[in-house]
């Protein structure tokens, strides 16, 4: 199965591995991450890079787990195979992982080993249990990577004799050489370990880091929807907003809120918009089944009038007319879930009570409806529940618009503030920013919506059509797909490396002697480095060691096992370099290859978006982009009288602003949209430059005579760069197949749009 990234995700790795590419190169991981313009605080007692990638609720962060252990071992610690130690806060989430990491064809376990998108993995990798790592063999470590998956609380103890894992045991003797018994733990430190930590909020006690010290990492990557702020804050990497996953289709957003305070009529309307879906889902053709869901938090306290999960079962089928076989109760005393499986189509179950929560870990995209009666979005439980009716079931649009959003319905008084303590919820839950927040809820019934509605008449923009390469005979908007259905070939020529290109040693080791001279000031002096001793590799296992490096799922093994072995060839048949010198140099060899492979790569993309754009067909109505809702973050008090809608988003420079000014107050200008990035945004397929495959104009103008004019805005000194260029080509192609108009704004010169406009 091949996966592809998200592009969020790509990002995320993309800026972990450069990061870890500058403490390869020397840099001290605080100045390292001072590229990010933040302030590296070293957590206490951790002598380890330690660093944090902020992922919301459903961003994947398992799958970016997975990438990244290859990305540290490869990048920053040099040690393939490797030990990666995976802390999760709960068994069942450790059951969960394990379950992924152990099955050949779940994209986590595949990440990890052959890499994903481009990201090398681990190569072959052995998954174990802290009571399996009990028995492991030294000589596994060296076989082939392992990855330990355990609960922090199985490490985490104020006695270290107190847990199995600081117990000495005959079986991990010799694991150093020496003779004796050896802990787990001794074993785990002695190796510098790539440590995971899952859930990372959890993990920022004094016990925990004193913990993790006695794991002795190598480097510490945390992930966590909530990074810690205090005591001590973590260091954030990389943050994904709410956007990025809905512009991939992860979440089902805006998130619907309604109140009643009476129980009765909470469940009723619960009830009846999980049924609207349900219909909704069935009328679709064009898309896999979808069972929509609704969960139910109960009342846990056996007061007078309490809805308990027995008598919300009771009154779910007396009055709103479920059947028993449809409900399902799901807490820590009836496990009603267990051996159920709800992506069968005739899984009867439609709705499912619980208390405190649903199991760790549990996950089921379907879901779409919750309704709490415990009237608050405050406590632990609400918060998980609340993500758990949030993803998007194979993340992609349906139809219907009230299939692509969640809804929640909760027993409370007074709505504003059950929407304030939602809000709560998403931002200091969830991971959501408070200005998502603002954007992504929107209320039912009683109070204003704050996502802003459609323009009126619809803003419509052609779109290219392009063959399918698969199927000639089928015309459709280009897809990022449509760049990978014809393969690339990996060249003899590409894999020969010049002179300039390669040289072993140009960035080798260095020795220096630094001491106090006689006036007191520190002076270096600069040592020879000792030639290094003959290899004992051959080139057949260096070849397959650079191989395990450069894995990608869009290269056949063979292809790639060819192409190393002429660079191989070529370095030491026709550059006269030793096996000696390269087996030393390995790790930078490797990520010659790998950047030669990479720009191939783009290469290849780039050549397929030219042939496949030189051939094009417009959209007809039907499938023109259609502006809906608009993510705004400005506010109203803008001054323009003839923007699409009330706000508009903010602009990147006082030249954007300029252009839409220059725009609003033209007589030809009908309205005009500042055109957001991502999925509300209009985009044209481009070629693809340092990751970019789509080009979103900034501005765009529908003109008194109908057509349309795309506005991109550059300072002079972007006018003429790579980038420029290819979205200047992109955009003329689609202005010559529409009919319509495109002009590039250089360095606010306005006067461009009134010559483009006549």
């Amino acid at each position: 199965m091949s996966v592809t990234l998200k592009a969020f995700q790509r990002q995320v790795l993309t800026r972990l591995r450069r990061y870890c590419d500058r403490l390869s190169a020397g840099s001290d991981p605080a100045v390292a991450f001072a590229e990010y313009g933040e302030t590296y605080r070293p957590p206490p007692l951790i002598d380890a890079p330690c660093v944090c990638l902020a992922i919301p609720t459903g961003g994947g962060k398992t799958l970016l787990a997975a990438a990244a252990a290859g990305i540290v071992a490869g990048h920053a610690l040099h040690r393939v195979p490797a030990l990666v130690v995976w802390l999760v806060p709960s068994t069942a989430i450790a059951e969960q992982t394990l379950h992924h990491l152990r099955d050949p064809a779940h994209m986590v376990a595949q990440a990890s080993t052959a890499g994903i998108d481009g990201f090398g993995g681990l190569g072959p990798v052995r998954v174990v249990d802290v009571a399996q790592a009990l028995r492991l063999p030294p000589s596994a470590y060296h076989a082939a990577s392992v990855i330990l998956v355990a609960t922090i609380q199985q490490f985490r103890i104020a006695d270290p004799q107190g847990r199995q894992v600081y117990a000495t045991s005959d079986a991990l003797g010799g694991s150093f050489g020496e003779s004796g018994a050896h802990t787990l733990a001794e074993v785990i430190a002695r190796r510098r370990p790539v440590v995971i930590v899952d859930e990372a909020h959890n993990a920022r006690t004094p016990l925990s880091f004193e913990t993790l010290t006695r794991l002795a990492p190598g480097f510490v990557l945390e992930l966590t929807a909530t990074p810690a702020r205090q005591p001590w804050p973590a260091n954030v990497l990389c943050r994904v907003d709410a956007a990025a996953l809905k512009a991939e289709h992860l979440l089902k957003l805006p998130l619907v809120l309604a109140t009643d305070p009476a129980p009765d009529r909470c469940l009723a309307d619960a009830v009846q918009r999980r049924h609207d879906l349900a219909a909704l889902a069935a009328a679709e053709t064009d898309a896999p089944v979808l069972r929509p869901l609704l969960l139910i938090q109960a009342e846990a306290r056996r007061h007078p009038g309490a809805m308990t999960p027995d008598v919300v079962r009771e009154h779910l089928i007396k009055s709103c007319g479920l059947t028993d076989d449809a409900i399902v109760i799901a807490t820590g005393d009836e496990r009603g879930l267990d051996g159920i499986d709800l992506d069968d189509p005739t899984c009867p179950i439609t709705t499912i009570i619980t208390v405190e929560a649903l199991r760790e870990g549990w996950d089921c995209p379907a879901a779409a409806v919750l309704c709490t009666l415990r009237g608050s979005f405050t406590d632990t439980a609400a918060v998980q529940l609340v993500g758990r009716i949030l993803r998007q079931p194979g993340a992609r649009l349906r139809s219907h618009d009230a299939l692509n959003r969640s809804y929640a319905y909760a027993v409370a008084p007074e709505f504003d503030v059950a929407l304030a303590a939602l809000r709560g919820c998403l931002t200091e839950g969830l991971g959501f920013s408070a200005q998502e927040t603002l954007q992504l809820v929107q209320s039912a019934g009683k109070t204003t919506a704050t996502w802003q509605a459609e323009p009126s008449p619809p803003f419509l923009v052609p779109r290219l059509l392009v063959q399918d390469p698969l199927r000639p005979s089928v015309w459709e908007p280009f897809r990022d797909t449509h760049r990978l259905a014809s393969e690339w070939v990996l060249t003899a020529d590409a894999a020969r490396l010049s002179p300039g290109e390669y040289q072993p040693g140009a960035a080798g080791p260095g020795i220096a002697e630094v001491d106090l001279d006689d006036d007191g000031t520190w002076q270096a002096e600069a040592l020879p480095v000792p030639p290094h001793e003959p290899t004992t590799a051959t080139q057949a296992a260096l070849a397959a060691w650079i191989e395990r490096r450069l894995w990608a799922d869009d290269v056949r093994p063979d292809d790639l096992s060819a192409w190393v072995a002429v660079a191989l060839t070529h370095l030491l048949d026709q550059r006269l370099l030793s096996l000696t010198e390269l087996d030393h140099d390995r790790w930078r060899l490797a990520t010659v290859l790998r950047e030669r492979l990479d720009h191939l790569r783009e290469q290849a993309a780039r050549s397929a978006t030219d042939r496949l754009l030189t051939q094009v067909q417009t959209s007809t109505a039907a499938d023109h982009f259609r502006f809906t809702t608009y993510p705004a973050d400005g506010n109203a008090d803008h001054g323009f009288r003839r923007h699409a809608y009330p706000l508009v988003a903010g602009f990147d420079s006082g030249e954007e602003q300029r252009a839409a000014e220059a725009l609003d107050q033209h007589p030809r200008v009908v309205r005009w949209i500042r055109n957001p990035v991502g999925d509300h945004g209009f985009a044209l397929p481009r070629r693809p430059l340092d990751g970019n495959r789509w080009f979103h104009p900034d501005l765009i103008a529908e003109l008194t005579d109908g057509r349309l004019l795309l506005v991109e805005v550059k300072g002079a000194h972007l006018a003429t760069t790579v980038d420029t260029q290819d979205k200047i080509a992109c955009a003329t192609i689609w202005a010559q197949a529409t009919g319509n108009g495109f002009v590039l704004v250089v360095g606010g010169d306005a006067a461009a749009i009134d010559e483009a406009l006549g």
